[in-house]
C-alpha cells in the first residue's frame, strides 16, 4: 500500500494461475516438477496496471498507420517521407499520426498536406494525419472536399474548426470537431484490430504490464485519435478472449459522445443500447466493461480546458464539453450525466483537465447519493485538482489517475497559457497520498509511451511543473509508492483490489521479475536501465528476456 513500509521475501510460489505462498512456506512447496527461476539478486514485483492507456488506438499507432512524429519528419516539409503512394490504404486513403505543434514550431495546414502529396506524384489523396494528444486531427485539402467542410461548416459544440483569417478551414479540428472527420471515414474492421492488438500485447508484456484500462471504446470514437476505437473494438477484443489469446487482463470505459456534446440523454440511451453488454460472456478477470467515460473539458492547448481565471493568448476561460448553452447549463449536465451512469452501478471516468473542470467534476460526484459512488468514479488527468481538496476526495470516495509524464511533456505550454503561479500547483500526488486518496499513475498511451518506468521518475523527482526536478517538495512521492500507485492501487481503481496488485496467496500471479534491485528516491533514474526479465499474467509466461 501507498505508504506502507515494504517487507521483502525470499521466495514466492505460484500454483494454478495464483500465488500460492509467500516466503518460507513457497521454498518448501518445491517440488520435482517446480520450474525454479532463481532471481541472483534481481527483484519481483506486481504486474504494472495502467489505469489509462488507449489499448486500441495504441496498438494502431504503434503498427497500423504510419508515422508523422516530430522525430520522423523533422518539420512540415518532411511530409513527404510519410505520404507516400505505399501509405494509400485499401479505401483510398492516407492515415498517418504523431505531429506535435509544440515540436514542429505551429500547427500544420492543408497546404502541407498538399505539398507533399504533389512532391510524392499523389495530388487529391485524401490524407487524415492524427496528432500526438489525440485531440486534434489535420486534414489535406481533398479530403475537406470529400467530406464536404468549407468556411461555412460550424463549429460542433464542444469542437474547434481552425480557421484562418478568410474563416476558411485550416485543415486542424480540434475535440468534438474531430467528429466530422473521423464520423465519415470508414472504421477499421475487427481483423484488422485484432492483429495490431497482437502485437501490442507482446510489447506491453515486455515492459511488464499484465493489466490496463481502456478508457474509451464505442461509439464516441470519432473523436478519439485515430477513431479506431469503435464498437468493433469490442468485437476484437472478444475475438481474443475467447481465443485464449489476451495476455493483458483488460478493462474498458465506454465512450458514447466522445470529446463533446454528450447529454444526459446520450448517456441514457448508450447505457440502455447493447454496448454495456458487448463483452457479456468473457471472463471478467480477463476483459470487462467497467462503466463510463466522460469528457468534462478538452485540452489547454487547444483553449477547450475550462478554467476558473482566463488563460492562453486569447484570454478566454474555455468552457464544459458537454450538451448546453451556458456554463450553468452544462455544470446541470455534467452532473445529470454523473448521476446516470452512477445509478446505474456503472464506474465512471471523467476527463478533466482544468481547474474549473475539476471542481464541477468533483461537486457533482459528491452530490450523488453513496450508493452511486459504488463502483468508484474518478478523475482523469485532474492535474488541477487542489491539494487541500483531497480529503474531500478521500471521503467521497472518488478516485483519481495521473499522467506524470504528459504533465513534464506539456509543461513548456502550461508556463506559457498558464502562468507560473497556477503550473506550480499541478498534480499534488504528495496531497493525495497522505490524504488517502485512491490514486494512480497512468500513461495516456498513445499520448506518450507507455514505460512505467519514466512515470514513476517523474512523480518521484516531482519535475511536472517545470520540467526541473524538485525531489524535496512535499508533493514528491517515494518510489514504492509511486510502484504501489501502479500495482496495488491500480487494482483498487479497477475493481480487482480483491485479486490482483499484490503478491500475496490466493491474489492473482501477476508478476514481474526485474533484472535488478528496486531503487530508493536518490537512485530513482536507475529505473531507466532496469529491464524486464519476465512477465507472468495468471501464472502464465508472456514475455521472457
Amino acid at each position: 500500500m501507498p505508504g506502507a513500509a515494504v517487507e521483502p521475501v525470499r521466495a514466492l510460489a505460484v500454483r494454478d494461475g495464483l500465488v500460492a505462498a509467500v516466503g518460507p512456506d513457497a521454498e518448501a512447496l518445491i517440488g520435482p516438477g517446480t520450474e525454479v527461476v532463481e532471481l541472483a539478486g534481481r527483484t519481483v514485483v506486481p504486474g504494472l496496471n495502467d489505469t489509462h492507456l488507449h489499448l486500441v488506438c495504441y496498438a494502431m499507432a504503434r503498427f497500423g498507420l504510419r508515422d508523422a512524429s516530430p522525430a520522423a519528419i523533422g518539420d512540415w516539409a518532411g511530409l513527404s517521407a510519410v505520404l507516400t503512394a505505399e501509405a494509400v490504404g485499401a479505401d483510398g486513403w492516407i492515415r498517418a499520426q504523431g505531429w506535435d505543434a509544440e515540436q514542429l514550431g505551429r500547427p500544420g495546414t492543408a497546404a502541407d498536406i498538399d505539398a507533399a502529396l504533389a512532391a510524392n506524384g499523389i495530388p487529391g489523396t485524401p490524407t487524415v494525419l492524427f496528432d500526438r494528444t489525440g485531440h486534434q486531427l489535420l486534414a489535406g485539402t481533398a479530403a475537406l472536399r470529400a467530406l464536404g467542410i468549407t468556411a461555412a461548416t460550424a463549429d460542433p459544440p464542444g469542437g474547434v474548426i481552425v480557421r484562418d483569417a478568410a474563416g476558411d478551414p485550416t485543415g486542424v479540428f480540434s475535440d468534438a470537431a474531430t467528429a466530422l472527420v473521423l464520423g465519415a471515414m470508414p472504421p477499421v474492421p475487427a481483423d484488422a484490430l485484432v492483429d495490431v492488438l497482437r502485437q501490442a500485447q507482446r510489447e506491453l508484456n515486455a515492459l511488464g504490464f499484465t493489466s490496463v484500462t481502456d478508457p474509451g471504446i464505442g461509439t464516441g470514437s470519432a473523436t478519439l485519435f485515430d477513431g479506431s476505437a469503435s464498437p468493433l473494438a469490442l468485437d476484437a477484443i472478444r475475438m481474443l478472449e475467447r481465443a485464449g489469446d489476451l495476455t493483458l487482463r483488460t478493462t474498458v470505459l465506454l465512450t458514447f459522445a466522445g470529446t463533446g456534446g454528450e447529454s444526459v440523454d446520450s448517456v441514457r440511451a448508450g447505457l440502455a443500447g447493447p454496448l454495456p453488454h458487448a463483452l457479456d460472456g468473457c471472463d471478467p478477470h480477463w476483459a470487462r466493461i467497467a462503466g463510463v467515460k466522460v469528457f468534462a473539458d478538452g485540452i489547454q492547448r487547444s483553449g477547450t480546458a475550462w478554467h476558473h481565471e482566463p488563460y492562453g493568448p486569447e484570454h478566454r476561460t474555455g468552457q464544459l464539453a458537454v450538451a448546453g448553452g451556458s456554463d450553468a447549463e452544462r455544470v446541470t449536465t455534467l452532473h445529470g450525466i454523473l448521476k446516470e451512469i452512477g445509478d446505474a452501478g456503472m464506474q465512471t471516468g471523467v476527463h478533466a483537465t482544468g481547474d474549473a473542470s475539476a471542481d464541477a467534476v468533483v461537486a457533482g460526484l459528491q452530490a450523488l447519493d453513496p450508493a452511486a459512488r459504488a463502483a468508484l468514479p474518478y478523475l482523469i488527468h485532474g492535474d488541477f485538482l487542489p491539494a487541500d481538496g483531497m480529503p474531500g476526495l478521500t471521503a467521497a470516495t472518488i478516485g483519481w489517475t495521473a499522467n506524470p509524464v504528459i504533465s513534464r511533456l506539456v509543461c513548456g505550454i502550461g508556463h506559457e497559457l498558464l502562468g507560473a503561479e497556477r503550473q506550480a500547483v499541478r498534480q499534488p500526488l504528495g496531497s493525495a497520498l497522505r490524504a488517502g486518496v485512491t490514486v494512480t499513475l497512468s500513461s495516456d498511451a498513445p499520448v506518450v509511451d507507455p514505460d512505467w518506468r519514466q512515470a514513476i521518475i517523474v512523480a518521484v523527482e516531482r519535475s511536472q511543473t517545470d520540467g526541473i526536478p524538485h525531489p524535496d517538495s512535499p508533493e514528491a512521492v517515494s518510489t514504492t509508492d509511486a510502484l504501489a500507485m501502479m500495482t496495488v492501487t491500480a487494482g483498487e481503481l479497477d475493481g480487482s483490489a480483491a485479486r490482483k496488485g499484490r503478491l500475496a496467496p490466493g491474489f492473482a500471479a501477476d508478476l514481474v521479475v526485474l533484472g535488478g534491485r528496486w531503487p530508493d528516491a536518490a537512485h530513482v533514474r536507475d529505473l531507466e536501465h532496469l529491464r524486464t526479465d519476465l512477465t507472468v499474467v495468471g501464472g502464465r509466461i508472456v514475455h521472457r528476456r
